[in-house]
């Protein structure tokens, strides 16, 4: 909350609990996300899908759920997990041509 009302932010940001990826809540939530990011070797560049869905009529939706980015852990995700999170809509985005640190490769996506 201090840290919050320091940098003036109108609400406290809300993070929500650790949740297993391939759990019955994080897939429900995966459905729910207007816009669902995988961070991928390979994948679309990040500004890119951004613009694309700032263009769109849900960016547009006000009343919609918060977007989800997904950061592997260091040594990437499974197949199965990246099987499962494109199964549920996300849209491969890349961050660059370098390897980022899971920390590193959120704070890339958040910034963006």
């Amino acid at each position: 909350r201090a840290a919050s009302k320091q940098c003036l932010r109108p609400h406290a940001l809300r993070v929500p609990p650790p949740a297993e990826l391939l759990g019955e809540d994080m897939r429900a939530r995966m459905a729910r996300a207007p816009l669902l990011l995988l961070a991928t070797p390979g994948g679309a560049p990040l500004p890119n899908v951004l613009a694309e869905y700032a263009t769109s009529t849900a960016a547009g939706d006000s009343q919609a759920e918060p977007c989800m980015l997904i950061v592997g852990p260091e040594g990437d995700l499974t197949d199965e997990e990246k099987e499962a999170v494109l199964a549920a809509g996300a849209t491969p985005v890349g961050l660059g041509k370098l390897r980022l640190r899971a920390e590193t490769a959120a704070v890339a996506m958040l910034s963006a």
